[in-house]
């Protein structure tokens, strides 16, 4: 019977009659050439794997069907070598756990040595990370009045935004520790961040000891209240005064501030405040601090050696060996003569010239210098000729009944002593009772513009004008002679008064 040929092929496969399992592959002629059936035998395996279970084909463990030919004759003869598909794969997961390493090799050195854990060691004590401030150390007295003029305002607590952090050590702050918080000298300043003040403090003598930086900026809002380029550094400077540590811890916070005659009498007779009168060669013989040092020496017409050397760096660096000024075009160009004087002198001094102790610049002057007490053991103080402060001054306070005292350095000295040095004006600081005098400032700039142009207009270019010519350019006043003229009520007193001085100094000279 004929075959179709769609008819299926029934017939058994060779595979079949040799008794192979089905995982073998079927093809469909005889081929003489056809590689040897695996044996019985057990196949020889790498050596690195002699101790590992095989699977032997057809066995029990086999992990499934065999999908690929076997190996050919040339692959049997090299020992130890895989095909491009038969690379090993990744030891899996679970060969980790059968590994013959011991356990305690995985585990951090730290567990391995049982020690303490981390979130089990305790935290430091807040009030020892940030114990109160040092009171006793001048320096850190000094920079704290410093920072106290400059924005800053001192308390305890956690401050307006109750930080409970610290912003420069990270460390926890206590309830009731001293901080600084920074309120910026205007009323706009929004920053109000507190600082652990032994913190701030130490950031202070980092920045300005340490690294020598010219300037300080508050550390959040970026306000700058320090830069070596004007007067207020010379408050954040170490070592000041000129006695021992504790006659300046004993001193009394004196401030140099420009005021008028006007200023001094009505905080007599109608604030109740007591006048203090001192000499100028009494005044020397007292403690300044910082800026207010600065000014009473050009006032006074005295040239600080070591501020003589930092003129006469700068001069040096600006003009070389060719100054294109000298005294007489310094006085004309509206410098007073004294630091016109004071100029020169550092210019032609060299790096090696010997220290020497203060300069008294001529001409000189009987200077009184009108101190008013303003409680707390803080005073304010100006200078007038010793003429003019008692004609414009002691005389109407005395017949108000105000109170004047006449005293010497030491007599000073000791009142501030008793009344508890310079702590006393640190607790007792308050800005805003500043804002009296800060005001006041513009009348006392066309107060002394008004002697200045007085002088000018009557051609007089004697001592007097050269002493307010000293005045004017400590305390930075721009010469704006339209002050002057506004301020007719206190110009017109003075001019009374000034003609009052030049009768009593016409009578001194018969």
């Amino acid at each position: 019977m004929a075959k179709d040929k769609d008819d299926p092929d029934l017939s058994p496969t060779p595979a079949a009659l040799g008794g192979s399992g089905s995982h073998q592959k079927t093809s469909p002629s005889p081929d003489t050439h056809a590689p040897e059936t695996a044996s019985a035998e057990k196949p020889v395996l790498p050596k690195s794997n002699v101790d590992k279970p095989v699977a032997v084909p057809g066995s029990d463990n086999h992990p499934g069907p065999q999908d690929k030919p076997s190996p050919s004759s040339s692959d049997a003869n090299t020992p130890n070598t895989l095909s491009s598909e038969e690379h090993p794969k990744t030891q899996p997961y679970s060969d980790f756990e059968t590994s013959s390493e011991p356990e305690e090799s995985l585990i951090p050195s730290t567990k391995r040595k049982k020690q303490t854990p981390w979130t089990m060691i305790p935290e430091p004590d807040p009030g020892e990370l940030h114990p109160d401030l040092d009171l006793t150390d001048p320096n850190t007295v000094t920079r704290l009045l410093a920072l106290l003029l400059n924005g800053w305002v001192l308390s305890r607590g956690r401050g307006p935004r109750n930080h409970d952090t610290c912003l420069w050590c990270r460390g926890a702050i206590d309830s009731d520790v001293d901080i600084l918080t920074h309120v910026g000298t205007d009323s706009g300043s929004k920053c109000r961040n507190s600082w652990p003040a032994t913190c701030l403090m130490d950031w202070t003598r980092q920045e300005l000891d340490t690294a020598n930086s010219h300037r300080l900026k508050c550390p959040m809002c970026s306000t700058e209240f320090c830069n070596s380029g004007t007067k207020s550094a010379h408050d954040f400077k170490v070592n000041q005064g000129k006695a021992d540590a504790e006659s300046v811890l004993d001193a009394a916070w004196l401030r140099v501030v420009l005021f008028s005659p006007l200023f001094a009498r009505e905080a007599a007779l109608k604030e109740g405040k007591h006048l203090i009168f001192v000499k100028g060669a009494e005044a020397k013989k007292l403690i300044l601090l910082g800026q207010n040092k600065v000014i009473f020496y050009q006032c006074e017409g005295l040239l600080d050696p070591v501020e003589s050397e930092n003129k006469r760096r700068w001069l040096k660096r600006q003009y070389g060996d060719n100054l294109p000024w000298n005294v007489e075009k310094l006085t004309e160009m509206g410098i007073a003569q004294s630091e016109a004087t004071a100029i020169m002198h550092a210019y032609t001094q060299s790096a090696a010239s010997p220290a020497h102790d203060s300069l008294e610049l001529q001409p000189r002057f009987d200077t009184t210098w009108v101190i008013i007490d303003r409680g707390n053991n803080q005073f304010i103080m100006s200078p007038f000729l010793t003429q003019q402060a008692h004609n414009v001054i002691r005389l109407p306070v005395q017949l108000g009944s105000g109170v004047i005292n006449d005293m010497t350095a030491a007599e000073f000295n000791d009142h501030a002593k008793k009344n508890g040095g310079l702590l006393a004006a640190i607790k007792g600081f308050d800005a805003t009772k500043d804002e009296d005098f800060k005001r006041h400032r513009m009348l006392a700039e066309g107060w002394i513009q008004h002697l200045l142009a007085k002088n000018k207009r009557d051609g007089i270019a004697g001592p007097k004008y050269e002493f307010w010519k000293r005045v004017k350019d400590a305390h930075d006043v721009n010469l704006d002679f339209s002050l002057a003229a506004g301020e007719k009520g206190e110009g017109d007193n003075d001019d009374e008064w000034e003609d009052d001085d030049e009768v009593a100094d016409d009578d001194d000279n018969e």
